[in-house]
């Protein structure tokens, strides 16, 4: 007997629907009729967010649902984000993961976007937990992966094996190990990053962005030590402001009235750092983040940059006024153990030492651009107060940053050759004193990364970033590496002009030491296109172009090496 399968009396909702429309549809009525369920459903929905798939029907499905269930249940506007938070892939998740997660993140913002300032405030947050983990050590070796299977010790040739064969072998693998892990964090990186670049794109709305951001960008970027690509977002964010700013006053449009975002960061940033009440880490961090800014863009106008050196300049008046002497320290800063004689208490002055440097900073990128146009605000007496006060600023100051300054300030009649000569003297004082105290110990070099791809192309890209660094500092915004993203950037960044005060220095017979830095600078940054490698940027022509070009530096520098060695100038 054949059974005949039975049929509804009345049409059922779900003979229509798919199996995952009938189920989201289930679950929406569920918390439509009890809105205990309302968490349950939300971290089912996240969760198959997260899963990796190319059916779109699937994930336009997904966000449906989520969408109905804001309207159904509004509460659930509030609840969701702390479960995306907790949904979101690992750091060491591979990058579909993380780029498919992230999507689905900014695309609950077409429909929610009162989430958008803590949607886009975690997705800072995990590029900048990916961006400490780009190590960079001193030869560069961990930003690319090198193929070394030529590298082979003599035992190997000659068919003899033994324990330092395995144990040279080892120590081979493990940069190889470190290589391919820091240029998987650096693509996963670049990827994300670039999801962020396009999404504020396309929004095209930089000022409410950037006020959206901000609160993000001192909680968790700035005090990230030495982050070396996220802060970018902000600097591009600047950029296309001024950009819609100038295309607005071409097209006769009418002016936005408001403050630009790049004086408006400027600002934010200068009173961070000048600020009494807050810690020196946070100010240091501030001034190196505000020199770099300004130096770097090149849509800053030059009253925005003497407006800030003038109030520098007016700062580190009051400081020398407040403390007559460097052995003095700020009330707030706690007592260490004392000192040799003669020598400043550094570690009770590092705001000061930091805000000096990026002034000094500022003026090697600004200076020949703004002094024709502020010659009260930053005439030459006042950088002579400053340079030649017992504090010593430039002794404390990044080497390579305080040779071109010098070579700057000579070159404007900022400072005498006098001046240089007194200034330098103190310095080699300083130097011998501590080299025959037991307690001294060398500076540590800079730590950047493009100062660091730079030694590792012996000459590629880079700031002002060769020589010691006595406060262990960066400055952030040091060229932008990623390959992808870069062109959000390259269209506002202004690369180092190494042709200051060239001329002036080599025409001298003595060939002072200041002569080198320009040089150096010069051969980092050449004026040729950016290219890609790997997942980074390298910068200028290609080596090969430029071998005997640099062996002549090199000779250059040779001597002005063997001048300092024996005290002529």
């Amino acid at each position: 007997m054949e059974l005949t399968p039975l049929k509804p009396s009345t049409p059922s909702l779900y003979t229509t629907l798919s199996i995952p429309r009938a189920h989201m549809s289930l679950m929406l009525n569920l918390i439509s009729s009890n809105s205990t369920y309302v968490v349950a459903f939300l971290n089912c929905v996240c969760k198959m967010l997260a899963v990796v798939t190319e059916d779109e029907g699937r994930i336009k499905l997904l966000h449906e649902t989520l969408k109905t269930a804001f309207e159904i249940v509004p509460k659930s506007t509030e609840l969701i984000f702390p479960i995306l938070q907790q949904n979101f892939p690992y750091k060491r998740s591979p990058t579909p993961t993380l780029l498919h997660y992230s999507l689905q993140l900014l695309s609950v913002l077409d429909y929610c976007p009162l989430l958008s300032p803590r949607i886009l405030s975690l997705l800072l947050t995990r590029c900048i937990e990916i961006d400490v983990e780009i190590k960079i050590s001193n030869d560069g070796n961990a930003t690319v992966k090198e193929n070394r299977e030529d590298d082979v010790t003599i035992f190997e040739i000659d068919g003899i094996t033994g324990e330092a064969t395995r144990e040279a072998e080892e120590r081979r693998a493990r940069p190889r190990a470190e290589s391919i892990e820091a240029d998987e964090y650096a693509d996963k990186l670049d990827e994300m990053l670039l999801v962020l670049f396009k999404y504020l794109e396309k929004k095209s709305q930089p000022k409410e962005l950037y006020n959206t951001l901000l609160k993000t960008f001192e909680e968790n970027i700035m005090s990230t030590h030495k982050s070396k690509f996220t802060q970018f977002i902000f600097f591009y964010l600047a950029g296309s402001d001024a950009k819609i700013r100038a295309s607005a006053s071409q097209d006769g449009s009418e002016p936005d009235t408001s403050q630009p975002i790049y004086r408006a960061f400027a600002s934010f940033l200068l009173n961070l750092s000048l600020s009494p009440s807050l810690p020196p880490i946070k100010r240091g961090s501030a001034v190196s983040y505000l020199a770099s800014f300004l130096s770097r863009s090149n849509f800053v106008d030059a009253g925005t940059i003497s407006e800030t050196l003038h109030v520098l300049l007016s700062w580190t008046d009051e400081y020398f006024n407040n403390y007559r002497s460097p052995h003095s320290s700020p009330p707030s800063s706690p007592r260490s153990s004392p000192t040799r004689p003669g020598s400043p208490r550094v570690q009770d002055h590092t705001v000061f030492y930091n805000v000096c440097q990026s002034i000094f900073y500022l003026m090697c990128f600004r200076g020949p651009s703004i002094l024709s146009s502020s010659p009260s605000t930053l005439s030459p007496p006042r950088w002579k107060k400053l340079c030649t006060h017992r504090f010593k600023p430039l002794k404390h100051c990044l080497e390579s940053v305080r040779r071109e300054f010098i070579s700057i300030s000579l070159t404007h009649s900022l400072l005498t050759p006098e001046d240089v000569i007194t200034i330098e003297n103190g310095l080699r004082s300083d130097n011998f004193s501590s080299n025959s105290s037991s307690r001294s110990r060398p500076a540590s070099p800079i730590q950047t990364l493009a100062t660091l791809e730079a030694a590792r192309r012996k000459g590629g890209v880079g700031g002002l970033g060769k020589g010691s660094n006595p406060l262990d500092s960066f400055f952030p915004f040091d060229p932008f590496l990623l390959r992808r993203c870069y062109v959000y950037v390259e269209g506002f960044y202004r690369m180092w002009d190494g042709n200051l005060g060239v001329e002036t220095m080599e025409s001298d017979d003595d060939e002072s030491i200041y002569s080198s830095a320009s040089e150096f600078y010069e051969e980092r940054e050449e004026e040729g296109m950016a290219v890609s490698y790997g997942n980074y940027v390298r910068y200028g022509e290609e080596e090969e172009e430029h071998i005997d070009v640099r062996e002549e530096k090199v000779e250059k520098r040779q001597r002005a090496d063997s001048c300092v060695s024996t005290g002529s100038w």
